[in-house]
């Protein structure tokens, strides 16, 4: 026998198991943030992030810490569904055509004399709206007519449903799948280019 003791490397948790057995924190999370969520935000797309985000808390959860599982990861899955919040709501304040805060008051719809959005701000929406006409410019041609229809032409799904020869599923689902691709194309332009 050795005199060295041989150390044992600390046993890493299976993610995968820890993902299976803990999907109920991402139904958690979103019950508590559905109160405060507006009528257009795609629950299932918050879903699809808290999921994305629990796996990512698996991976980098370390039981050496002392730390319990549920306590490290509900503010990671609460994390992504934010980041899908505030993608979305960057997509719908650019599709809308103007930045937050710019329009109008919030209580009635009338011009706010008291606003001037900051040079910067101005700038900076302008060129989200040019990435943004961009990512349109690359969706699939039904995709991109519904996101005209609903957005620029203001019409409801049945109207576009009629003028595509679709039903308001399909309209739906379009619309969802614009909207995914879109908030991918924006996160892409977001990420630091390496040199």
């Amino acid at each position: 026998m050795s005199r060295h003791a041989i150390r044992a490397e600390p046993r890493q948790p299976d993610w995968g198991k820890l993902v299976t057995q803990n999907l109920r924190l991402v139904r958690y999370v979103l019950h508590r943030l559905v109160g405060h969520l507006p009528a257009s935000v795609d629950r299932e797309d918050l879903v699809e992030a808290g999921f994305i985000g629990l796996i990512d808390a698996a991976r980098r959860f370390d039981p050496e810490r002392g730390v319990k599982f549920d306590t490290y990861a509900v503010p990671r899955v609460r994390g992504a569904m934010l980041d899908e919040l505030r993608a979305h709501n960057r997509i719908q304040v650019s599709l809308q055509g103007e930045p937050a805060g710019a329009g109008g008051d919030e209580r009635g719809g009338r011009e706010s004399a008291s606003y001037e959005p900051d040079p910067r701000e101005r700038v900076e929406f302008e060129e989200q709206k040019h990435l943004l006409a961009a990512a349109i410019g690359n969706l699939p041609a039904h995709e991109q007519a519904v996101i005209r229809l609903y957005y620029f032409e203001r019409r409801l799904l049945r109207e576009i449903g009629a003028k595509l020869g679709l039903c308001n599923s399909r309209v739906w689902q379009l619309h969802r799948s614009a909207l995914k691709r879109l908030r991918f194309a924006m996160r892409q332009q977001e990420m630091p280019t390496i040199a």
